[in-house]
């Protein structure tokens, strides 16, 4: 039979991880990279996380059949708690793919989605913090066969210091699509550094895989935060796979609204 105390105990541990304060005072956001971090942005806290991306890939014996586009990204997060948030996402694409046999050029919103974001731990002593996150994803691209598709994804991510400077961010998940009866693996290893306390930069790896293939995609790049709540970032990203190139550069920012949290 559990004792008094270590059941009062029990309770306190168990409040306190719910309650845990999980609002920073310097703005957290999963710009720049692919990596999703575990924290949110705490009670009544709104965060914007923008950008525009170039890119284009192409198979290397095809010099002239490449796919081009542009794109800019609009990214929302509301903190309900101090654990969880709402989250969604709008992309707006230009795309001139080349690669089949009538060009095709296309604009216009290529996917939305919407999600929650939940922390399971924070970060403690050596032990990281954990979050998952759910996410559903409409496709609305014309152009792409996947036009319609409706996806949902589920992805844990972690974060841990390694030292003064350094961290290490892990995502891992799975993707499901509704249209295609696919699903796919999903990876990120996020090293960061911080060389000032305005300036950081990371080197990341990350892709997908299913029963048939894998495919691996390698970027880095620079944040520079502004202030405590605005942040400046510029990144790009290479991958080669079964013989198709992929070359991409983005720059955008990030920006937290606190006011609403001192109410």
């Amino acid at each position: 039979m559990i004792s008094k105390n270590a059941l009062c105990l029990l309770i306190y541990c168990f409040i306190g991880n719910l309650t845990f304060a999980q609002y920073s005072e310097v703005i957290r956001t999963g710009r720049p990279g692919q990596a999703i971090t575990p924290f949110t942005p705490g009670k009544n806290v709104y965060q914007i996380q923008t950008g525009i991306e170039t890119g284009k890939s192409g198979f290397r014996e095809e010099n002239t059949k490449k796919l081009t586009y542009f794109s800019s990204n609009l990214f929302l997060r509301a903190g309900l708690t101090e654990r969880l948030e709402i989250n969604s996402t709008f992309d707006y694409r230009t795309e001139n793919d080349r690669r089949i046999p009538s060009d095709s050029k296309e604009s216009g919103l290529s996917r939305v989605n919407a999600g929650m974001r939940y922390l399971l731990k924070n970060m403690e002593n050596q032990f990281p913090a954990i979050a998952v996150q759910y996410t559903v994803q409409l496709n609305t691209f014309r152009t792409a066969s996947s036009e319609g598709d409706i996806s949902n994804t589920l992805l844990f991510g972690s974060s841990q210091n390694l030292g003064k400077n350094t961290s290490l961010s892990l995502n891992a998940g799975i993707d499901y699509n509704f249209k295609s009866d696919n699903v796919q693996g999903l990876y990120v290893i996020n090293l960061g550094y911080s060389f000032t306390s305005k300036i950081s930069g990371f080197a990341e790896v990350y892709g997908n895989w299913n029963g048939a293939s894998i495919k691996t995609y390698f970027n880095t790049g620079i944040g520079i935060l502004v202030n405590e709540n605005f942040l400046l970032d510029i990144f790009g990203g290479y991958g080669s796979n079964q013989g198709e190139k992929f070359f991409f550069g983005s720059a955008g920012l990030s920006y937290r609204f606190t006011h609403f949290r001192k109410l």
